[in-house]
């Protein structure tokens, strides 16, 4: 029980607009609820950047970037999925390669295929971890590694319908190793993150007994307030870095409004 009862009560919008909790996220610091773009910081293109490099913040990254921290800070199973496009795989490097602190993390990462093999990815584990004894592997001490399958669902069904490769990740999160040389090896201080698009053509549907070990988060396509943030956001630093018109630069509003309806009526 509470020591003391909350009774923090979530903003609701003077627009009369609909208000849900997951609009919001609570900062216990400060003691209210905040949403979720307050916590992301000002963002701001560099001058230099690359067009291919940049990610723009929206709501529905910053909410699924701050979960997967916080799955990832008590050890949690975590499986992105959703259609292609939608962000799954780049919230997730962003986070394990640039965001959380490499004296503490050790990120694993492989990508799947259709061809991918279980013995394939048990030596691409096995070759990132280090030997503590003759039957345990992990990373190096001080530190957690992170272990990310990109296109979870991608290996190819043998003719009994399993996946080899993903068998041998149930196995581990089962019983928190899997067989080597006829010796069973713990893995330690690893923890599993997945993502994986919606099933289908060479996508297969994975068994449950290993998704059932995960934390599931569904991603859905953007917004169209999203949208328009993320193009809005892209065009206004390129009309900036090539120095157009303040003419040129005031339809570029109008500009992204056309082209996300354009695209809204398209995928109808």
């Amino acid at each position: 029980k509470l020591s003391t009862k909350l009774s923090i009560p979530i903003p609701v919008s003077d627009s009369g607009t609909e208000t849900l909790v997951y609009d919001f996220v609570f900062v216990a610091e400060k003691k209210k609820w905040l949403p979720w773009m307050d916590i992301a910081g000002k963002f701001e293109i560099a001058p230099d950047a690359k067009y291919e490099s940049i990610t723009v913040p929206t709501v529905d990254t910053v909410r699924s970037s701050f979960v997967l921290e916080s799955l990832l800070r008590h050890h949690c199973k975590t499986l992105f999925t959703g259609p292609t496009g939608t962000g799954k795989s780049k919230i997730i490097y962003q986070k394990i390669l640039e965001q959380l602190p490499k004296t503490e993390w050790e990120p694993i990462c492989i990508t799947f295929s259709a061809q991918t093999t279980e013995l394939q990815a048990q030596l691409t584990v096995q070759d990132k971890l280090v030997k503590r004894t003759k039957s345990v592997r992990g990373p190096m001490l001080g530190k957690h590694a992170i272990l990310f399958i990109d296109d979870l669902n991608m290996p190819e069904k043998e003719e009994f319908g399993a996946q080899p490769a993903l068998e041998l990740l149930r196995q581990f999160c089962d019983y928190g190793g899997w067989y080597h040389e006829n010796a069973f090896l713990n893995l330690v201080d690893v923890t599993m993150v997945a993502a994986m698009g919606t099933p289908g053509g060479s996508a297969n549907v994975p068994s449950t007994r290993l998704t059932r070990h995960f934390n599931v988060i569904g991603f859905v396509p953007y917004s169209d307030d999203s949208l328009k943030r993320i193009f809005g956001t892209i065009v206004s630093w390129w009309s900036k870095q090539h120095s157009l018109s303040a003419v040129i630069q005031k339809i570029v509003p109008a500009l992204i409004e056309a082209t996300v309806d354009i695209y809204a009526t398209l995928t109808q």
